[in-house]
């Protein structure tokens, strides 16, 4: 979560711009999106691609609330984890990341000013929802936990 103001950020000032952190849980509705790449494009949706799947009101959950950068010694180094129901889907550390928080930062400063209250989704570890029956149903549950962060719980709920 951004804290102050910045435009093109420098990767060894990046750490003065981040506030806190927090749980972000990034869903996708994957069927709009191999919709999309199966049907005639229009204009937009070369542009738009797989991020249209993920504008849908309720998408995106975060919290359940910030934890200050000073009492996260190394956002390089939390286990993740997703169970959905209590079963397990995604498990990994954050050193695995592929592009590190300031790499990231650094990247996005570049294209636009970044605000205060800025959030930024860093990425998912391995076990992203692609392949096997990872698809969501009403009612499930999605438990997502971040060492030193916390424990996000969203119901999924389809609304006609």
């Amino acid at each position: 979560v951004i804290g102050k103001r910045g435009r093109n950020i420098e990767a060894a000032s990046v750490y003065d711009h981040v506030f806190g952190y927090t749980i972000l849980n990034d869903l996708s509705e994957r069927r709009l999106n191999s919709r999309i790449e199966n049907r005639s494009k229009r204009e937009m949706d070369g542009f738009f691609d797989w991020l249209a799947g993920k504008w849908f009101d309720g998408f995106a959950p975060c919290g359940p609330w910030i934890v200050t950068a000073d009492e996260i010694s190394d956002p390089h180094n939390l286990e993740i984890k997703l169970t959905v129901n209590g079963q397990l889907r995604q498990q990994g550390n954050t050193r695995d990341m592929i592009f590190r928080i300031p790499a990231q930062i650094a990247y996005i400063s570049s294209i636009m000013t970044l605000e205060p209250g800025d959030i930024i989704s860093t990425g998912t570890p391995v076990g992203a929802g692609v392949g096997g029956d990872a698809s969501l149903h009403d009612g499930d549950e999605l438990v997502c936990e971040i060492e030193k962060i916390g424990t996000l719980k969203n119901r999924v709920r389809y609304i006609a």
